[in-house]
């Protein structure tokens, strides 16, 4: 045994060696190695700035460790964002590393979503007469107005886990122009069914009762973004509805969903929009309110599931995001073996709309995505509450009455629409939409100002056709020009023309309404004082034109900008600059109008 002393001596040395050795792995980052199991990585979404056109290189940072252990995925460029697998340990690390990137703004991890299918089973061949889906949403009758086939090419969009090209049922239809975001590959195989399955219904309804197509004038575009197994990414997504916009889709169905907002697919759901496709989703099958999404982004179909006694499926998501319900237990279809079987779940009542937008869109091919919309909101078959409600939205799919609608309007309409803007409701021409009848009124978040210039075609009373819209629990609002006090907005209360309402929305939205058609030209009775007052037509009009009626009365207007949530400059009769009654008012909004004294406002 050595002495006390030298005891001492070596362990004070070796606490000397272990304090240095703590003191370099904290201030020595550690070093990660090159091999990093597929296991351990995670995907995350890096957002860049508008207008970063170089591509993003993650050698141009100083770590190594990043540009060693990080990998591109994805590059989208229109969608301003690319996809980086990192790994799993030390995530936080990698990702405040990758945020000092020049041109990235911000990162999030890619969000999952899942097919929204509940269940599936073989069963024998069944009819297109035997299905009760079809019949019940009146099929038959839309199969009735325009045979054999589609009459005009209409391109469906599948987003899916894949659609197999090969089924002697869908190989006549597919576009080669569809991707695999999955194996990046245009070579694809739905090794799942949930795409093929929805691929099958689309097609059915596009055949109609014939046993097959003469007229191949749809066509599918197959976007193959995930597995059963593996879920599908929020990215994929983004990318492939991005593809199918700029490859024609007028219709895109996303048969999928899960939780979580992504930048990246919001912004891909906006582009779709901007180049006129019309988007549809299933609600989600989790028997919840929760957020569902890309169902519950702006501008895209939620549609949620009825069983065969037209209740709400025991499954189906509900909520102010709904808008349409379709049968989805028991949806007969075809299978990649070459199978039939039924399926369950908000996706088959997702592909039955979507087939119904793919004949009301043939029949009459001058529909954009809006009206297309407004067409199967307002012919659908009320349920629940009068007017929309959050389970069934506006109601069950009818596509035989969509269709009537949409070849009613081709057969009267076949020109462009224009309008004269100075002479009123009773002189505008069947060259515009005005003849159609059917407007979108875009709400901003917050009050909005809103009037129309014609009855609603559909008899329904104001507060009926505002029940769609959450107001967050505000009272909608008119304004009595002679008591100079706001009357609440009653159930009951008919909605008058040129007449201001004044309504709060919890979010972006847009009001379908089907207006009445008659020629007769509306007026209003204004009292001395202020005024809410819409404008006579669907077109623009400067202040000036539109009160030419009424010129030796106004005094000044104000509009309401919902956008900012605060008041433009005044808009006063001979005055010049921001005051200038030339300046543009837009429809379907309601203005104060002062006057100094009463009159009739009767457009000219």
């Amino acid at each position: 045994m050595g002495s006390y002393e030298t005891y001492c001596r070596r362990y004070s040395v070796s606490g000397i060696v272990l304090i240095i050795s703590l003191l370099i792995c904290w201030l020595i980052p550690p070093v990660i190695s090159d091999q990093i199991n597929p296991e351990e990585t995670e995907r995350v979404i890096l957002y860049t700035a508008t207008g970063v056109t170089s591509p993003i290189n993650l050698s141009s940072l100083n770590n190594s460790a990043v540009s060693e252990n990080c990998t591109v995925l994805l590059r989208a460029p229109k969608l301003n964002f690319l996809v980086v697998q990192i790994p799993v340990n030390n995530s936080s690390f990698y990702q405040n590393e990758l945020l000092k990137i020049s041109g990235i703004n911000s990162i999030e991890s890619d969000p999952i979503r899942t097919p929204d299918f509940f269940s599936s089973s073989p069963v024998s061949n069944v009819s297109i007469s035997e299905q009760w889906a079809f019949n019940r949403t009146d099929f038959p009758q839309a199969w009735n107005i325009q045979k054999p086939g589609l009459t005009n090419p209409v391109s469906i969009a599948i987003i899916d886990t894949g659609v197999d090209s090969s089924h002697p049922e869908l190989k006549p239809f597919i576009n080669p122009h569809g991707f695999d975001w999955v194996d990046n590959s245009t070579t694809m195989q739905d090794i799942d069914g949930h795409g093929t399955y929805l691929a099958g219904i689309v097609c059915a309804i596009a055949n109609g009762e014939q046993s097959s197509s003469t007229e191949k004038n749809l066509t599918l575009i197959p976007e193959r973004v995930g597995t059963n197994a593996s879920g599908i990414f929020a990215s994929r997504s983004a990318v492939a509805i991005q593809h199918a916009a700029d490859n024609g889709a007028r219709v895109i169905l996303m048969g999928y969903g899960g939780s979580g907002q992504s930048p990246a697919e919001e912004a891909a759901i906006s582009y779709a929009l901007s180049k006129g496709s019309l988007l549809i989703a299933p609600a989600g099958n989790e028997a919840s309110n929760e957020g569902h999404y890309p169902s519950d982004y702006d501008g895209v179909i939620s549609v949620g599931s009825t069983a065969k006694t037209d209740g709400l499926s025991y499954f189906s998501n509900y909520g102010i995001f709904v808008d349409l319900v379709a049968p989805g237990e028991g949806v007969v279809s075809v299978w990649p073996d070459n199978s039939t079987r039924t399926g369950t779940g908000t996706s088959p009542s997702a592909a039955l709309v979507t087939g119904a937008a793919a004949l009301i869109t043939a029949v009459n091919p001058d529909l954009n995505r809006d009206e297309m919309r407004s067409i199967l909101e307002s012919t659908s078959h009320d349920l629940g509450r009068t007017g929309r409600d959050i389970y069934y939205g506006y109601g069950l799919l009818d596509a035989g009455a969509a269709v009537a609608e949409a070849e009613k309007q081709h057969t009267k309409v076949q020109n462009t629409y224009s309008a004269n803007q100075s002479s009123g409701l009773d002189q505008i021409k069947r060259s515009g939409s005005f003849g159609k009848g059917i407007i979108g009124i875009n709400l901003s978040p917050g009050w909005n100002f809103v009037s129309v210039p014609s009855f609603p075609a559909s008899g329904k009373t104001g507060g009926d056709l505002f029940q769609g819209i959450n107001t967050d629990g505000h009272t909608i609002w008119k304004f009595n020009a002679v008591d100079q006090d706001w009357v609440a907005v009653e159930k009951q209360t008919n909605l008058t023309p040129l007449e201001g309402l004044l309504l709060y929305s919890d979010r972006q939205s847009s009001l379908p309404l089907v207006l009445d058609n008659r020629t007769k030209v509306h007026e209003l009775n204004m009292s001395c004082g202020w005024n809410l007052v819409g404008l006579p037509n669907m077109s623009p009009m400067s202040a000036k034109d539109a009160l030419s009626p009424i010129s030796k009365n106004w005094v000044s207007l104000l509009q309401y900008n919902s956008t900012m949530q605060n008041y433009d400059p005044a808009i006063i009769p001979g005055a010049n600059g921001s005051h200038s009654d030339s300046r543009m008012l837009s429809p379907f909004t309601a203005y104060w109008v002062y006057m100094n004294g009463g009159a009739v406002y009767h457009p000219a």
